[in-house]
């Protein structure tokens, strides 16, 4: 089977925060994993944009899903996030990176992009356990 087929099967599983908030896999390599998020009201902070732990939660969950898909169980020790501007389209893509598989450290990168235009960059560590 391939890892994106696999992937998308452990996906479906999944239950909760990730269900809840519209998260979808889009494809999945080794080192790349691309999810996307339909917006909907339960997504908007009271300014009528989309709030940053929405944002950060599609972040990370791509990230979490790139490591997985690598056999590395680990839990973020680190996160840094920088929001470039405001979201007010209907779907945001994040693009998870792998820069750095160790035995005690992985470094995830992850790229959020709405309407083709980057809105966020998000840098992960992961302690591995």
């Amino acid at each position: 089977m391939n890892m994106k087929k696999y992937a998308q099967e452990e996906f479906a599983k999944i239950k909760g925060f990730i269900k809840n908030n519209n998260f979808t896999l889009v494809d999945i390599n080794k080192d790349l994993c691309i999810m996307e998020a339909m917006i909907t009201e339960n997504s908007m902070n009271p300014y009528n944009i989309v709030h940053g732990g929405f944002i950060f939660g599609l972040a990370d969950t791509a990230a979490g899903i790139l490591l997985k898909m690598n056999n590395i169980k680990g839990v973020t020790s680190t996160a840094n996030i920088i929001y470039l501007r405001p979201v007010t389209s209907d779907k945001i893509v994040a693009t998870a990176k792998l820069l750095k598989i160790g035995s005690k450290i992985s470094i995830v990168e992850v790229e959020v992009v709405a309407l083709d235009k980057l809105v966020a960059k998000v840098s992960f560590e992961y302690c591995v356990i």
